[in-house]
């Protein structure tokens, strides 16, 4: 009676793994697609259209977004884009 006891004793606790890792990447799935919107919202920024006169003093294109810094007589301004794709 041994044997049936260990055994049945290993399969309950390999169902309870098998839930433990369903649930988890189940959760995960959940939670990546919050992740990514909130990575790429916009609310930050402004959407009204600036004209700047100046020049392009530096670019950054680290994919997928472009930081372009414009000497001005003001100032530098620094102007952050979105994906090449948008």
């Amino acid at each position: 009676m041994l044997p049936i006891t260990r055994s049945l004793t290993l399969w309950v606790f390999m169902k309870a793994i098998i839930r433990l890792l369903t649930s988890a990447v189940g959760i995960g799935l959940l939670i990546l697609p919050v992740a990514v919107f909130s990575h790429h919202s916009t609310s930050e920024y402004e959407q009204s259209i600036t004209e700047i006169e100046g020049v392009v003093t530096n670019v950054f294109w680290k994919n997928p977004h472009v930081i372009f810094h414009i000497a001005t007589a003001d100032g530098e301004w620094f102007v952050g884009g979105g994906s090449v794709s948008n």
